[in-house]
């Protein structure tokens, strides 16, 4: 963690340490007290809790694996799996695990 106000600072200095311009470092800020990271979306509470939910980007299609696919059925059944287990393991709040379901 570092201040907001060296962030541009710092990613300015991780650009430059690499010559060939192959690896870019970006950052994101925080918009409306949340901010994406990995799979989650973190919320920032007016009680000063932190709450997690899964996180989609907004070009999202919900489209995974069609079960009419010629796909084994253990492969349709674990993207339902995944996507359950994500739910579990990411969400902090119960109405929002209730949502992924």
């Amino acid at each position: 963690m570092i201040k907001k106000d060296t962030v541009s600072e710092l990613t300015d200095h991780l650009n430059q340490a690499n010559d060939t311009g192959s690896i870019k470092f970006t950052f994101e800020s925080e918009k409306d007290n949340a901010i994406p990271f990995l799979d989650m979306l973190i919320v920032r509470q007016p009680n000063g809790h932190v709450k997690l939910q899964v996180y989609r980007k907004k070009t999202h299609t919900d489209q995974y694996l069609h079960f009419t696919s010629h796909h084994p059925t253990q492969h349709k059944l674990s993207v339902i799996r995944t996507l359950f287990d994500r739910s579990r393991a990411i969400t902090t709040d119960e109405g929002d695990r209730q949502g992924e379901v």
